[in-house]
């Protein structure tokens, strides 16, 4: 399956897209380094939901900050 990027998508990588959009909607955090990343997912604020996808060379981790879900993804 091709993404909207032109990249190719497995099957299951799509199906678990779906899956987690079913469960938004999420608030996106972009991240420019991991000097950034780094004091996000340790925060005692930050609790991780155990879902990672990763497209194009991106991972893309989902979990909650405080009651909002929210989905981060490193640019750098």
């Amino acid at each position: 399956m091709e993404g909207t990027n032109g990249a190719i998508m497995s099957k299951k990588t799509q199906n678990l897209i779906n899956k987690i959009n079913n469960k938004g909607p999420y608030l996106g955090v972009v991240i420019p380094n991991l000097f950034e990343q780094n004091p996000l997912l340790n925060s005692p604020d930050y609790t991780a939901i155990d879902v990672v996808i990763d497209i194009s060379g991106r991972r893309f981790r989902f979990g909650r900050i405080g009651d909002q879900k929210v989905v981060s993804v490193m640019t750098g």
